[in-house]
């Protein structure tokens, strides 16, 4: 977990980040769609700038994925962090995404996490139709983030050659660099 106040000129606005860490045969669409619908139900999270999940790691045991979320004040970190993880906790469970076992266990063969049997190959089916489409939703996530990302930069490129021409007033200026700030913080928003 890591957060960082201020930097978009609101002082008690944070970023909080949470690293999770799931099995190697989770698909990544899926996951990454499960944590953010949990992200967009937190009532501590801020609509704007929206929740992002990327998939940091490849870890020797685990995918890791890190969620970044706007909190609205500093003071709900630790709450909405337990929020989060309860929920995420959840949603893993009843979705059948697992969680990799440390390194020191020895098993005979991996355990599901769906019983045997018919309903088990029901809720197989029905995982398998779930990841389908989430990787579709997030495909197009991807898409607009990258979209935002690439606007940002041009707007930034655009700002920074204006205030470079120098035939600007000083409000003018200073209306250019908050605008500038704001895009830097925009794009240092997946960061460390």
């Amino acid at each position: 977990n890591f957060a960082r106040g201020g930097g978009d000129g609101m002082g008690s606005r944070v970023t909080l980040n949470l690293d999770i860490g799931v099995d190697y045969d989770e698909r990544s669409s899926h996951v990454k769609q499960v944590i953010m619908e949990v992200a967009k139900k937190c009532p501590h999270v801020e609509v704007d700038p929206a929740p992002r999940v990327l998939l940091r790691e490849l870890a020797d045991f685990s995918k890791n994925y890190r969620l970044y979320v706007w909190l609205g004040d500093y003071g709900e970190e630790f709450i909405a962090t337990d929020w989060l993880l309860r929920e995420i906790d959840t949603a893993f469970s009843r979705e059948g995404i697992s969680i990799p076992y440390p390194v020191a266990v020895e098993l005979p063969s991996k355990p599901s996490p769906f019983p045997d049997g018919d309903a088990g190959e029901r809720m197989r089916r029905m995982k398998s139709t779930r990841q389908h489409v989430s990787r579709i939703k997030m495909v197009r996530d991807e898409a607009e983030m990258e979209e935002e990302r690439d606007s940002a930069r041009a707007e930034l490129e655009v700002l920074q050659a204006r205030l470079e021409e120098g035939d600007l007033k000083r409000a003018e200026r200073e209306i250019l660099e908050n605008d500038m700030r704001a895009l830097e913080s925009l794009l240092a928003q997946f960061t460390e």
